[in-house]
């Protein structure tokens, strides 16, 4: 049965609008996993499965070829809506140091490549492995931190998901 509008007050539209608007934030909280403080919530595995989707034949392997390091790891952050700069050098620059014993698995993780100074990073997927865009036109990777070159090369990393 159908109410004719003429019958509505102004009281009950605008209560079942507050109630529709109400409902929509909450489905949007649900859907983004706001927590209480109003960020966005992601664990480290959640980095870890979107991060892999980068890699070849995945979802997003032929993007993942358009992106250097810091290209990278900024589309996986920017993800889970969190903003972080654009080169490497910038986003080592985000958190506390960690040793290479002190890492877990979602941080980044920065080399000298080039002299002393940072020019690369990845992100730390555990058990010494990790995975990054080596360059633009390559594709996303996962390598070994046990390696000599990345071993030698490995400066720091940081943790930058919010506990």
């Amino acid at each position: 049965m159908m109410v004719p509008l003429k019958n509505i007050s102004r009281w009950s539209i605008l209560s079942l609008t507050v109630l529709l608007s109400l409902l929509l934030v909450s489905s949007i909280c649900v859907l983004h996993k706001v927590n209480q403080s109003g960020y966005p919530h992601y664990t480290p595995d959640d980095l870890v499965r979107y991060a892999s989707l980068y890699l070849p034949g995945n979802k997003l392997g032929n993007y993942g070829r358009r992106l250097d390091c810091s290209g990278f790891t900024k589309s996986v952050f920017r993800h889970f809506h969190q903003k972080i700069p654009r080169s490497s050098s910038e986003q080592s620059r985000l958190g506390k140091r960690l040793n290479i014993d002190q890492l877990n698995k979602g941080d980044l993780i920065f080399f000298a490549t080039s002299g002393n100074r940072i020019s690369h990073v990845g992100l730390y997927l555990g058990n010494q492995r990790f995975i990054h865009s080596p360059d633009k036109n390559q594709d996303v990777r996962v390598d070994s931190l046990n390696g000599p070159y990345w071993h030698n090369n490995f400066r720091w990393g940081i943790s930058i998901i919010r506990k």
